[in-house]
């Protein structure tokens, strides 16, 4: 149904009708029918969010089908009921989106779909905003840490969501790989730091964020805030990616080790060649310094790999992996 023919329901439903009182619902059975249709097949269609996490573009793309929001924001009082079980319907599937994913970005954008609804009932009206308020307060707490910065004019920001820097954005369910680092004295200029960070997905072109500049507290806090933000809201999506590829079998190379279900493989150095040995997770070690990593074993202190944090994809998610507590 098209902007056209909504006008023309419009004034169909919405004009003077010469019935009797009594016979007035009379004027609706079938426009009722045709609309609890559209919104027993909305119902279906939401539905399969209840087991997959939700996808905002596609449940856009569900509500414009039969422009069924539009309709019900033209038709008069005569629908309140259809029109308030629509509502209730798409917030469900907002609070889902909070209370399933902790995502309130996302339960706000859903809600935001039926405020024009809301606001032709004084009851829906409160719940709306009780909702809404709710929501805001939880995105605020939920993004204490978020950076928002300008970094060579272009706009930076890491929150719960995810990242996005310039023109490219990640998800912060879509991060596969994490680097920072600063490296002094750059390009041989005394005092200089070239600051970097890294992030990563497997389907889109990485976010490189990087500055040169002379060395001061300002800066170092700036460096400090991102690495932050990227350690609050995107470490745990890096590490649990990484585990599910290394769960179904596969060989993660980073920098001179390979990450494996097993462990971490290295090499370790012989009179005649490199042997091969796998540090199981429970026994690896990682010390950081000076922008350095090494991994070893606690059981075999030969074997270990030495990695520079700033250069080497994910070699802070594997020192985050080996520190943290009830690692498996």
């Amino acid at each position: 149904m098209d902007l056209k023919e909504l006008r023309v329901v419009e004034c169909l439903l919405g004009g003077r009708r010469w019935v009797q009182l009594q016979h007035e619902e009379a004027c609706f059975e079938h426009a009722k029918r045709a609309i609890e249709r559209l919104i027993e097949n909305l119902s279906i269609a939401l539905s399969r969010f209840e087991a997959e996490r939700l996808d905002l573009s596609q449940m856009k793309t569900e509500l414009r089908f039969g422009n069924l929001i539009k309709l019900l924001e033209l038709l008069p009082h005569h629908f309140f009921e259809q029109l308030a079980k629509t509502f209730y319907l798409i917030r469900s599937v907002s609070i889902d989106a909070n209370n399933k994913y902790n995502d309130p970005d996302t339960a706000l954008a859903v809600l935001d779909t039926v405020r024009q609804l809301a606001m032709k009932s004084p009851q829906l009206r409160h719940k709306f905003d009780e909702d809404w308020k709710k929501l805001q307060e939880l995105k605020s707490e939920q993004d204490k840490h978020a950076v928002k910065l300008t970094i060579g004019d272009e706009p930076l920001e890491i929150a719960h969501a995810g990242a996005r820097f310039g023109d490219r954005s990640i998800r912060a369910d879509e991060v596969t790989s994490l680097r920072w680092g600063a490296l002094l004295n750059a390009g041989g200029r005394s005092g200089m730091t070239q600051y970097s960070v890294v992030i990563g997905a497997d389907q889109g072109t990485s976010i490189n964020i990087e500055w040169t500049t002379r060395q001061s507290k300002e800066q170092d806090d700036y460096f400090g805030n991102i690495n932050f933000a990227a350690l609050v809201y995107l470490m745990d999506h890096c590490i649990a990616n990484l585990r599910k590829r290394l769960d179904g079998g596969a060989r993660v190379g980073i920098g001179p080790a390979v990450a494996t279900k097993n462990g971490l493989e290295v090499k370790i150095k012989g009179w005649f060649s490199d042997k091969d040995h796998i540090i199981n997770w429970a026994d690896l070690r990682s010390d950081m310094r000076a922008g350095m990593l090494t991994f070893s074993d606690r059981t075999n202190a030969k074997a270990n790999a030495t990695m520079a944090m700033k250069d080497t994809d994910n070699a802070i998610v594997l020192h985050w992996m080996a520190n943290m507590e009830g690692k498996q």
